[in-house]
């Protein structure tokens, strides 16, 4: 009797360690299932591990607060006039117009996969010609852990992307963002 209840603390102690390394390690199959998926250029696996809306959205807002101080500087430098600020004020309305229609055309499986293969995000135009480069395939991913629910992945190297990871379930994880370099707009 006192063998089987020990037998069962042991088997019970196995159990639960394995499930909490299980979770603890499961950002790291997730990044691996996606690089699987992006290797075998199978768009459906691939799918499966990002959230699309919630990576537009990361993607809008980030792209929508990197402007405003551009617009902000514009306004200053054109001086008080107003048709100077009415004009200025038009580009900038016409800018934060382009942002959604730029992001729909970023945030597509070929464009992702390719930003997986090169460690950056480039127009699907680009994303083509690039496809086939040799650094293509030499991106080493990095995953960060940031609290129980989120991690960012980014590579080790000098590219400037890096991933957004968000728990979905109790071990299953999704590309869920990005986080774009300082100074996106003024290169």
């Amino acid at each position: 009797m006192k063998l089987k209840t020990i037998l069962a603390s042991i088997v019970g102690a196995a159990v639960v360690t394995a499930t909490a390394a299980y979770w603890w390690y499961s950002p790291y199959l997730e990044l691996q299932s996606l690089q699987a998926a992006v290797k075998a250029n199978d768009t459906v696996a691939f799918n499966e591990h990002v959230d699309y809306d919630k990576l537009k959205e990361s993607l809008t807002q980030q792209l929508t607060t990197a402007l405003m101080p551009v617009a902000d500087k514009q306004m200053e430098a054109k001086g008080k006039s107003p048709m100077v600020a009415a004009g200025a004020q038009l580009g900038t309305s016409l800018g934060l117009m382009l942002i959604g229609p730029m992001v729909n055309s970023l945030v597509t499986p070929d464009v992702l996969m390719k930003a997986m293969q090169s460690g950056s995000f480039k127009g699907p135009k680009q994303a083509d010609a690039s496809a086939s480069t040799p650094e293509a395939s030499q991106v080493k991913w990095t995953v960060e852990r940031k609290s129980a629910n989120t991690v960012v992945v980014h590579d080790d190297g000098d590219k400037p992307l890096t991933l957004i990871f968000t728990r979905s379930g109790f071990a299953a994880w999704k590309w869920s963002g990005v986080e774009l370099p300082p100074g996106v707009l003024n290169s």
